[in-house]
């Protein structure tokens, strides 16, 4: 598995490095998230792309057909490179890696920002900006519900979690409180 992980970073910084060179960073990041979201979202794709009995040459004609002229080139020719190396497994993630290059090459960061109720867009820039100033990065946020939280709310950026809700300050409070019992 550490190969794998090694192997698509190094796959992701060199597909960087050709974006970066084709002012396309943006669109390679859009359309690898797309190859993703498309791979995760199909067993019958993911068990195709899986089976070590299925030639790369068969593998290659079927991701030929869901991406050619869909995607970027540089993206395109990636993805057939993988197939051709038998490198299949690293498909799926390796949008993340290349969203986690990019986002620290342009001193950028991905927030989830989780809320019992949606946010407005003024609300999200608000969040972006206070966040921004904390971390230093320019953020980008995607919203997400959950109406456990009962209020407040949380915020995930990288391996962080910024915990303002209702429901994480009842736990700290409860935490506290058996613990000066104690």
């Amino acid at each position: 598995m550490s190969r794998d992980i090694a192997a698509v970073k190094r796959y992701a910084k060199a597909l960087y490095e050709v974006a970066r060179e084709q002012n396309l960073i943006a669109k390679v990041e859009e359309d690898l998230r797309v190859v993703s979201s498309t791979i995760r979202g199909s067993v019958e794709l993911q068990t195709l792309l899986d089976h070590p009995g299925i030639s790369a040459d068969k593998k290659k004609s079927v991701i030929g057909a869901l991406f050619d002229g869909r995607v970027e080139v540089a993206v395109f020719n990636t993805l057939l490179l993988l197939l051709e190396r038998r490198r299949e497994a690293i498909l799926p993630v390796l949008a993340e890696h290349y969203t986690n290059i990019s986002n620290k090459e342009q001193g950028r960061a991905d927030a989830i920002v989780t809320t019992p109720i949606p946010l407005t867009p003024a609300e999200m820039e608000r969040v972006a900006e206070r966040f921004g100033k904390l971390t230093g990065k320019t953020i980008r946020v995607t919203g997400n519900i959950d109406t456990k939280l009962l209020g407040g709310m949380q915020v995930k950026i990288g391996d962080r979690l910024y915990d303002g809700s209702l429901s994480g300050k009842l736990a700290r409070l409860q935490k506290t409180l058996i613990g000066s019992q104690a």
